[in-house]
């Protein structure tokens, strides 16, 4: 039962400590290496899409840069960028939510969030020369 203990109790201290070190982050994409901030993450042309405004052949737009941006933002989100974070997370784990104990609860989700001390990575796809949601 100790041993049981003495585990929990590292354990705390290892969550504590990343929760610690996450939270001092002021730009965590500063981490990343350039090399994987200039991926393209261009799905590629929809079928039949005729986009002169990007270049299916290297992910970019008509002005050379990616045609997806990575911004690191903290809470509040606008309104429309949480809206569409919350219909993605949705969309994306609103079955698994449903078959585990704690069951999906949107309310709880957007409360979440909006907390003060959020942080979200997203990925904006590029209108022309600027981001969009």
């Amino acid at each position: 039962k100790s041993e049981k203990r003495k585990a929990e109790k590292v354990s705390r201290k290892q969550l504590q400590s990343a929760l610690k070190h996450a939270n001092a982050q002021a730009d965590p994409l500063s981490l990343l290496p350039e090399a994987l901030l200039g991926l393209s993450l261009s799905p590629g042309p929809s079928p039949g899409a005729e986009d002169k405004a990007s270049d299916s052949t290297n992910g970019r737009v008509s002005d050379g840069a990616p045609c997806f941006s990575i911004e690191h933002r903290a809470s509040p989100l606008p309104q429309h960028l949480l809206d569409q974070c919350l219909r993605h997370f949705e969309v994306n784990m609103g079955a698994l939510y449903k078959r585990s104990n704690w069951g999906l609860d949107m309310e709880g989700k957007r409360l979440e969030m909006e907390h003060k001390n959020a942080r979200f990575l997203l990925a904006l796809k590029r209108r022309g020369g600027a981001a969009a949601g």
